[in-house]
């Protein structure tokens, strides 16, 4: 709801619809990273595996989420696949 009811829709206003995409996006990339920050914090190494498998499928699966509310025009198929996608990776990791 933050990245796309919020910040897309914010940030159309204001740009070309690109560049909304692209900019919410990778906010989206971002903000999925501080665990990371932590664990470096805490013990001085990084895991560039896990930092890197954390951008790729923030991504990817930030622009799956922002093309499906741009060709949707609502809020619920992005949640709907968010939802999806935490509770496949639960199944799987879990």
């Amino acid at each position: 709801m933050v990245f796309r009811g919020w910040g897309y829709n914010a940030l159309k206003r204001v740009s070309t619809d690109k560049v909304a995409f692209v900019i919410s996006t990778g906010i989206f990339v971002i903000l999925h990273c501080p665990a990371y920050f932590i664990g470096f914090a805490l013990h001085g190494t990084f895991d560039w595996a896990g930092i890197i498998s954390q951008i790729v499928a923030a991504l990817i699966w930030g622009l799956v989420f922002c093309y499906l509310l741009k060709k949707s025009n609502t809020l619920l198929n992005p949640i709907i696949a968010h939802t999806f996608y935490d509770l496949l990776c639960l199944l799987i990791i879990g």
